[in-house]
């Protein structure tokens, strides 16, 4: 990752990325190194829960929604282009939190197929106190 990084003693991080200044809680500043060590800007990945990768690391969403949810919120068209763009783009890396798999009506969470294409495509390779990465098997 190109850049500068300053950092006050356990409170914020400055990082700047090209000509973006950027502020980061620690807590938040790990995950952003991470995946800015295993991805490249324009890079296809998929945040899940967490749609401020895209911005802040210059990634590609495969899917049309900017996250998901497992409730009405998210219908099953989406839950469908979803794995249409993981697929279609072979996308290497996913975020799962696991509120994506606590949901409180089960009629209105339409996350099923993506949650089986996600156990038959990818393993656990990282875990985060928010999510866990996976990463594609092939």
């Amino acid at each position: 990752m190109k850049g500068r990084i300053w950092t006050v003693p356990n409170q914020i991080t400055f990082l700047r990325l090209g000509f973006l200044p950027v502020f980061l809680m620690l807590i938040a500043y790990d995950r952003y190194r991470w995946a800015a060590s295993q991805t490249r800007p324009s890079d296809f990945f998929f945040g899940g829960l967490f749609p401020d990768f895209y911005f802040i690391l210059k990634l590609r969403n495969p899917a049309p929604v900017a996250f998901i949810t497992p409730y009405e919120y998210t219908r099953p068209e989406e839950v469908h282009a979803v794995l249409a763009g993981l697929e279609q783009h072979q996308v290497k890396t996913v975020l799962w939190a696991s509120a994506l798999d606590l949901s409180t009506s089960p009629q209105g969470d339409h996350l099923s197929p993506l949650r089986l294409y996600i156990r038959e495509h990818y393993h656990i390779s990282r875990t985060f106190p928010e999510y866990e990465v996976w990463s594609r098997n092939d």
